[in-house]
């Protein structure tokens, strides 16, 4: 699966819903802080045993912040 930045301002119509997916390993960045997750969510990130659910949290999280901010 290729990632595919989203558009710069996103509208939706009366009725549209837009589904938003990304797979583990596709978009995490190397530097976490940089991507506007609060201290708060990376200190409960690294509370996490598993790096799998650590990476899929934080995923998560900075997709959110993505799209919201659109």
């Amino acid at each position: 699966m290729q990632w595919h930045t989203p558009p710069r301002q996103i509208a939706l119509d009366p009725g549209e819903v837009h589904v938003w997916l990304a797979l583990r390993g596709d978009v995490i960045s190397t530097n976490i802080v940089a991507s506007g997750l609060a201290n708060d969510e990376i200190a409960a990130a690294q509370r996490l045993r598993r790096p799998a659910d650590r990476e899929l949290y934080l995923l998560a999280h900075v997709m959110l912040r993505d799209v919201l901010a659109r």
